[in-house]
């Protein structure tokens, strides 16, 4: 494997390790990033990989699969405007005070699991 292949390897790598799924689209940009680094002709502009390229990558390295994300539940999404959060938030607060609970003792939970942190489902 030539080391800009390896260099994209340790990329994606590192990108599961803290749970970012990458796309189509960056696995690419990543693969042209590698390449215009290690350009060093001034008069012609680096090379980029095709269209397909990311494709016929991913079919070599087996290892790596590209994920759907879960879609974000409209109804989430309209949650989130940031008065609304802010007015929420001011209430937990006011909550927590007049329970006593302490920081260390919240966590973050909501309905579609548990995570503290970033990483990856094993």
């Amino acid at each position: 494997m030539e080391a800009q292949e390896l260099g994209l390897c340790q990329h994606l790598n590192r990108l599961d390790e803290i749970g970012i799924p990458p796309c189509y689209n960056l696995i690419g940009q990543y693969a042209n990033s590698i390449l215009a680094c290690s350009h060093n002709e001034l008069e012609s502009p680096p090379p980029r990989v095709s269209e397909k390229w990311t494709q016929r990558f991913l079919a070599h390295h087996s290892e790596y699969k590209i994920r759907k994300q879960k879609t974000f539940d409209i109804e989430r999404k309209r949650a989130h405007h940031s008065e609304d959060l802010r007015d929420w938030f001011s209430q937990f607060d006011k909550l927590k005070k007049e329970k006593g609970v302490l920081d260390g003792d919240s966590y973050n939970f909501d309905e579609t699991g548990f995570r503290i942190g970033i990483g990856k489902d094993k």
